[in-house]
């Protein structure tokens, strides 16, 4: 991701959809106040593949678009799968258990992904992050919404830290009318 000079920006999809990521990334603008209009954006995976499970690949871009946005890190081993919806509600994926032992295979310790079952009918119409539970091993945080899994998946740095002080020097320094924030985000998790 980097600044759109004063030509149209890019936007580039490898191995993604185009039209997934356009969505995207307009939910992450009109759900999380992040600021894309003026930054170029390139998506792309790894080692040329081009991805067939499209809708469970929603929530790891998004957070990889908010997390160069905001300049935060993603929480260390923690996976993400859920596909987002235009409200920006997170759906559930098809066979989450056996996604929750691939990926405790690969090192992942948690997981963030859209409520798989809930436990009554109370607790679905609360939309707030379900408690946490273990799954094979794992950590598993369900949250309702694309803001919630942000809050949870990036980590809290501090202004001291190394990645802001990246941040603050002056050919990185986003235009003042342009600084992306994580609107309403807290740091107690």
């Amino acid at each position: 991701m980097g600044p759109g000079q004063k030509s149209p920006v890019r936007r580039v999809a490898l191995g993604v959809d185009y039209q997934r990521m356009s969505v995207i990334i307009a939910v992450l603008q009109r759900k999380l106040g992040l600021k894309f209009s003026r930054s170029d954006c390139w998506v792309s995976v790894i080692g040329g593949l081009k991805l067939s499970d499209a809708p469970g690949c929603d929530l790891p871009i998004a957070i990889s678009l908010a997390s160069t946005k905001a300049n935060k890190p993603v929480r260390a081993r923690t996976c993400f799968a859920a596909e987002i919806g235009l409200g920006g509600e997170l759906r559930a994926l098809p066979q989450m258990d056996r996604r929750l032992r691939e990926a405790a295979q690969f090192g992942f310790s948690r997981c963030i992904c859209a409520p798989m079952k809930p436990p009554n009918k109370k607790a679905a119409g609360r939309g707030k992050a379900m408690p946490r539970r273990m799954v094979d091993g794992m950590e598993v945080i369900e949250c309702a919404d694309v803001k919630q899994a942000v809050r949870f998946g990036l980590e809290a740095t501090s202004s001291s830290s190394p990645s802001s002080r990246l941040a603050k020097s002056p050919s990185d320094a986003p235009a003042d009318d342009d600084e992306d924030t994580i609107t309403d985000y807290d740091d107690d998790w």
